[in-house]
């Protein structure tokens, strides 16, 4: 992959414009990122559909939730370390790749009739894998494509746009799904292939010079790893977001099979889970639109505070929804709530962290957040709803959303922590 290096915003001028969106390269990531979240939002909700047309299970969708989120644990600390080393838009590119042929192969076993449920872990695991190296490594580039001054802008437009393709991205999965099976995963194979081609249009490396000396990788490993916990360790409030991502993973993130047992405890039918997170997303889509405002005029403190005791207060409405309707709208409040939140957290830990820590600061928060609280929330899901059913199951989540904000109100660090310049 030949591409023209440039040296970062930061070192450059002339490389970003006044304009936010006049920077090429930023657009050309941000819409490739686009493109692909658009796929996989529709691949999603037909990946919960064809679980649950295979195995006539809600907890088995919960499971493969999990599963597929067990790539963040294992894979996060190493990969954060090592991707300060490697090419950044490289891997990218070859994760790319690797999602579009492992999102074909279901497509193909669909076509030619021997899916299996077996097939369907697997590329789980696959995709969470490349998933997990690929957001490592874009991340950590953000801050190399735009100026430390626009990270709020460029963290914002992410969660826009990720949210507004969740507005359609649903419903058509759903729609095609009832089709044919096959044509959601071809069509985020797809997506896939043109993030790719935005990464080869960019002019932009995502990564500045680094240290080629000849030492052992897995020394390299070890020094990345001590050297980016020692020096998160002394910064309490990262410590604090690091926690606080572990919660809020957990509890969001098994949404998609916690609203298919609502649905299916209201006797809805099961297309009517894209309408759900089509009503959800308008959420998210006001959070993406407003959160850079209220990081900037909002101490952060107040932010973390309202967020957990919101979500706390708005998760006991999946008790009382009586239609797919009230619940497609918990959703977007919860969505809302938690966009404004998380874009205050990720455009502090880019601010704040120098280049060559990006990849471990941010794998370590990975790591917590998605390795650990993504499959353990998934998991308990599933075996609440196994053990004691859909209800006990919003509860358990509520209630710890509730404690993790009595903690952050009683943790100094955070409660008196000004609005982020």
């Amino acid at each position: 992959m030949n591409v023209k290096p440039t040296i970062s915003p930061e070192e450059r001028t002339d490389v970003h414009p006044k304009s936010f969106w006049r920077n090429r390269d930023f657009v050309l990531l941000w819409g490739g990122q686009t493109v692909s979240s658009l796929g996989s939002s529709i691949s999603n909700v037909a990946s919960a559909l064809l679980v649950l047309a295979l195995s006539h299970s809600p907890s088995q969708v919960a499971f493969i939730t999990s599963v597929e989120a067990l790539p963040f644990f294992f894979l996060t600390l190493p990969v954060g370390a090592l991707v300060d080393q490697w090419n950044r838009k490289r891997v990218m590119f070859l994760c790319d790749l690797g999602r579009a042929v492992s999102l074909g192969s279901i497509a193909f076993a669909i076509v030619i009739g021997h899916l299996t449920l077996i097939q369907l872990y697997v590329v789980a695991v696959v995709e969470g894998s490349l998933a997990t190296i690929y957001n490592i490594a874009a991340l950590a580039g953000i801050p190399r494509v735009v100026p430390k001054k626009q990270l709020g802008q460029a963290t914002s437009a992410t969660y826009v746009s990720s949210n507004a393709v969740s507005l359609i991205g649903p419903p058509i999965g759903s729609f095609l799904f009832t089709v044919a099976r096959a044509v959601p995963f071809f069509a985020d194979a797809l997506s896939y292939l043109a993030s790719v081609a935005s990464l080869l249009w960019m002019r932009t490396e995502l990564q500045g010079k680094r240290d080629k000396s000849g030492r052992n990788v897995l020394h390299d490993l070890a020094i990345n790893l001590v050297t980016g916990f020692t020096w998160m360790w002394k910064q309490p409030m990262l410590r604090f977001q690091a926690l606080a991502g572990c919660i809020v993973s957990l509890a969001l993130y098994p949404t998609t099979p916690l609203a298919i047992a609502l649905v299916t405890q209201l006797h809805a039918p099961e297309a009517s889970v894209g309408i759900i997170f089509t009503i959800g997303a308008l959420g998210g889509l006001g959070g993406g639109l407003f959160g850079a405002w209220f990081q900037r005029k909002l101490p952060f403190g107040f932010i973390m505070i309202s967020m957990f005791s919101l979500l706390a207060l708005l998760f006991l409405g999946y008790l009382v929804a009586p239609n797919i309707i009230w619940l497609g709208i918990v959703i977007a409040l919860i969505s809302l709530v938690e966009s404004i939140g998380s874009i205050a957290n990720v455009t502090y830990r880019l601010a704040l962290t120098p280049d060559d820590y990006q990849g471990r600061i941010n794998s370590i928060h990975r790591f917590v957040g998605f390795g650990i609280g993504r499959p353990l929330g998934a998991a308990l899901l599933g075996v609440l709803l196994v053990s004691s059913g859909v209800n006990s199951a919003v509860l358990v989540f509520s209630g710890m959303l509730a404690v993790f904000a009595l903690a952050t109100l009683l943790y100094k660090p955070v409660r008196t922590m000004a609005r982020l310049d």
